[in-house]
């Protein structure tokens, strides 16, 4: 830590995020205030060796006499005395008046809200203060701090799954997946795939027909694959998020589900329960009895399925429970694109006309009827417009996009097709056929990005493929359209898809800043070690400081320091 930030740090006094003691006198004079940042929505920091300013006068350095035993001491308060555990960033920072240790305190989002642990108490931070709360008043607390607008992927354990032997991930709004071919990128999108064909239609044939080659290849007959699932959905997010677990078991290369598990809360405020709590065929679960008479809505009921079908595609879609609701919408909602030029040429004959927008296919292969159902919906053809419009911005050549209906010569619907003009010749209408591999791989990018509306969680392979490198900033600005945008408190209809990157191009990458954009952005290292086994290790500003104040984020790649890890 430069001791001048510091310094300008204590000039700014205590505050909601800043606090000063001379150095640690006992637990009970600094843990408030530790669980009470953890709880915080920003990093508070807690100086030792500063002034504790009286009145008017100004806070000042006086140092700490042990600054190792200090940091021993603040550890184990950390540990032993915060429920759950907080891991800090404890420095020391040498000045002119002393030694200075400083706490910085930013608890997970996910493991909100912290107690402390004896007591079994909460306390949040209020215009400076720190203030004791109920627990059912500190998760308020720390809801109203995290309001959820749309759902989203907070973090992911797979198990068992191809290269993915045993693999966490903690994902951010946007996030970019870098690595050489086979370190397992792809593993993961097919995973998160597996997991929405589960939750929506159970494992089909197509499934079984993959049966020995979804499981961690090295593994024995007996082989588990599961799925740890945190969510986050309206209503229903910090320690208590949504948790959906799966156990896909394969016996005589067929597939069937072992066990099934998603924790939800029944009220807004309370303790979470199994909502959905499966073992092999026979299902517990939560119903709706409102005319009961009862304290709530929902009692438990048991049950039986098919060891080939989900629970929660069976009660998500005929459910009357918002969270369970919104939870199922949210996972039917992941879209997956890898664009196969041949297939987004084609022209394909509509799903509906002016009625519901088809989803984008996987390889953009319905990519004409989608934007003709895009152009023709009244509520959805000013999507359409921007799609154009940003079409053009990248490539300046391409002026215009038509749809339009080719007749049936049997009478049918027709099949809808896509062309446009160039600025070079307006008057002359250009097939699908005569596009660029490139033009139609960042229509199809801006087609899911913009124009899918029922999108919560796109998955793009390599959206930078067959771009020329200038288009990176338009690409990546399409993006941040989607992502980087603050909901307004009253706007029910505000979409805000999660998206996941996997791409192999710096030029891409240096469209990006890790401290700029960190509040929103994660980068991860796909790699296989010695035994095949993928890892993703995320890339954090803080870790490559010295680099970032020469080099952009692709010159990290380029120069291979990424990759090693070269300090």
């Amino acid at each position: 830590m430069i001791e001048e930030i510091l310094r300008e740090r204590i000039a700014g006094g205590q505050n909601r995020w800043t606090e000063f003691k001379t150095d640690f006198i006992s637990v009970s004079a600094v843990l408030p205030s530790v669980i009470a940042f953890a709880n915080g929505l920003f990093e508070g920091w807690i100086i030792f060796g500063v002034t504790e300013p009286v009145e008017a006068e100004t806070a000042r350095i006086v140092g700490v006499l042990d600054p190792e035993r200090l940091q021993e001491q603040l550890e184990n308060l950390c540990q032993q005395h915060c429920d759950p555990p907080l891991t800090p960033k404890i420095e020391t920072v040498e000045t002119a008046a002393g030694k200075v240790v400083v706490l910085r305190v930013r608890g997970d989002e996910s493991s909100k809200p912290y107690c402390q642990k004896e007591r079994e108490v909460y306390w949040v931070r209020k215009n400076g203060r720190n203030e004791l709360a109920t627990a059912d008043e500190a998760l308020s607390f720390v809801e109203q701090q995290h309001r959820v607008f749309s759902p989203a992927l907070r973090e992911m354990h797979i198990t068992g799954f191809r290269s993915l032997f045993d693999v966490s991930v903690a994902l951010k709004p946007l996030n970019i997946i870098i690595g050489p071919n086979a370190s397992g990128k792809s593993n993961l999108f097919k995973a998160l795939r597996f997991v929405h064909d589960l939750a929506g239609e159970g494992i089909g044939k197509a499934h079984q027909e993959m049966a020995r080659h979804l499981f961690w290849y090295g593994a024995s007959d007996e082989m588990e694959l599961t799925f740890d699932l945190t969510m986050a959905v309206p209503g229903q997010q910090g320690r208590f998020a949504p948790r959906y677990e799966l156990g896909i078991k394969q016996a005589r290369d067929r597939l069937t589900i072992d066990r099934e598990r998603l924790m939800l809360r029944l009220h807004p405020i309370g303790s979470e329960v199994p909502f959905i709590d499966r073992q092999g065929g026979k299902v517990e679960r939560y119903a709706e009895y409102p005319d009961l008479g009862l304290e709530s809505p929902y009692r438990p009921v048991a049950g039986k399925l098919s060891l080939r079908t989900a629970a929660l595609a069976t009660y998500g879609r005929e459910t009357t429970f918002p969270p369970l609701e919104n939870l199922y919408r949210f996972i039917q909602g992941w879209r997956f694109l890898q664009v196969d030029p041949r297939a987004a040429r084609e022209s394909v004959i509509p799903e509906s006309i002016g009625e519901e927008i088809p989803a984008l296919q996987n390889n953009a292969g319905n990519l004409s009827a989608f934007l003709y159902a895009l152009k023709h919906n009244e509520t959805t053809n000013d999507l359409f417009d921007e799609i154009q419009e940003r079409l053009h911005s990248a490539i300046r050549a391409a002026q215009s996009l038509t749809t339009a209906l080719r007749p049936s010569v049997t009478g049918g619907t027709g099949k809808a097709e896509i062309s446009f003009t160039e600025t070079f010749f307006p008057g002359r209408s250009i097939p699908a056929e005569s596009m660029s591999d490139g033009t139609l791989c960042l229509l199809s990018t801006l087609a899911v990005l913009i124009g899918d509306q029922s999108a919560t969680l796109i998955c793009l392979e390599e959206p930078d493929q067959g771009l020329h490198p200038h288009l990176m900033l338009w690409l990546a600005d399409a993006i941040r359209s989607v992502v980087d945008l603050e909901p307004e408190p009253d706007d029910q209809e505000f979409r805000r898809p999660q998206i996941i990157i996997t791409t192999h191009s710096p030029d891409f990458m240096d469209c990006f800043d890790l401290r700029a954009e960190a509040s929103y952005l994660q980068v991860f290292i796909a790699r296989r070690d010695a035994e095949g086994k993928t890892t993703f290790e995320p890339v954090t500003a803080e870790e490559f400081a010295p680099w970032l104040d020469e080099y952009r984020l692709g010159d990290l790649t380029r120069k291979n320091i990424l990759e090693q890890g070269v300090f």
